[in-house]
């Protein structure tokens, strides 16, 4: 099997997984900034005593710069998609989110020097229609429109994370990034998080650190893993499985019915993921 076919179903498994996060952050009762905080040092906890076993040696000057920059990107990313929610009806803020991978396709020739392929912008039309599809019926214009400029502008720093990434991996190993990614983040975050002073206490602690093992960890490792060896353009198209999983969970576990135009919008974003692959 290729590396670039071994890497788009890593990131269809870490997609089918990010899909299930908003099930386990409606248990959390944080602050965002909070929850964010608590995930980024778990995870750095973790990823630092499983490399204590890795022998490496690795150039962290070179790569330095742009791991601060990973880190920026990566925790304006969350706070803004998180931030449009509650801004923001739940489908404003999917689909605006969702611009990531049109981001990523006009972006990544400028800045990775990655040549937008036809069968890339097929892919993308399909998904994006399929992705519209499905959330239409819960947009509203009427909502706060800082909810929707969130929407987009998360979107925007979700493709530089993909771009950055495809960057910092072509020099540093998987591992490395996230821990660096994570260290940086959590200081990032550190001072906001004094500012707030929220209470915690063992049951929030157990919830914090589940979540942070589920997706800080495993799912984040896995999508990382998945983009070193697919292109940036692809790696986006992909992502668009995660509201497709969405749904799925909300069928089997809430008993949310999908419509008709669920099971569209789902089929053509399946065919885009399906284009984007066999591109490769």
């Amino acid at each position: 099997m290729k590396d670039e076919v071994k890497g788009s179903i890593l990131i269809i498994l870490a997609m089918f997984i990010f899909g299930s996060m908003g099930l386990f952050v409606r248990f959390v009762p944080t602050s965002t900034i909070t929850l964010l905080f608590f995930m980024q040092v778990f995870a750095s906890i973790t990823l630092f005593f499983l490399l204590k076993s890795v022998k490496e040696n690795i150039k962290i000057k070179t790569a330095l710069k742009f791991l601060v920059i990973l880190a920026i990107v990566a925790v304006a990313n969350d706070l803004f998609y998180f931030n449009a929610f509650r801004l923001t009806t739940i489908s404003n803020a999917i689909l605006t989110h969702y611009t990531a991978p049109v981001f990523v396709a006009l972006l990544a020739p400028f800045l990775i020097k990655e040549k937008l392929e036809k069968s890339t912008l097929i892919a993308l039309v399909l998904s994006f229609s399929g992705l519209f599809i499905i959330v239409y019926s819960g947009l509203s214009l009427a909502t706060s429109s800082l909810g929707i400029m969130f929407g987009i502008v998360s979107g925007l720093f979700y493709a530089l994370v993909i771009i950055v990434y495809k960057h910092i991996l072509k020099g540093l190993s998987v591992l490395h990034m996230m821990l660096y990614r994570y260290v940086i983040s959590a200081l990032i975050l550190f001072p906001f998080v004094m500012l707030e002073a929220p209470a915690i206490n063992a049951s929030i602690l157990v919830l914090l650190f589940i979540t942070a093992m589920i997706f800080t960890v495993a799912s984040s490792l896995i999508h990382a893993f998945g983009i070193k060896h697919v292109k940036a353009q692809h790696a986006g198209i992909l992502g668009y499985l995660e509201p497709v999983a969405g749904t799925t969970y909300a069928f089997f576990l809430l008993s949310e019915v999908p419509t008709a135009f669920t099971f569209v919008g789902g089929a053509l974003i399946i065919l885009g993921g399906y284009l984007a692959i066999k591109s490769q």
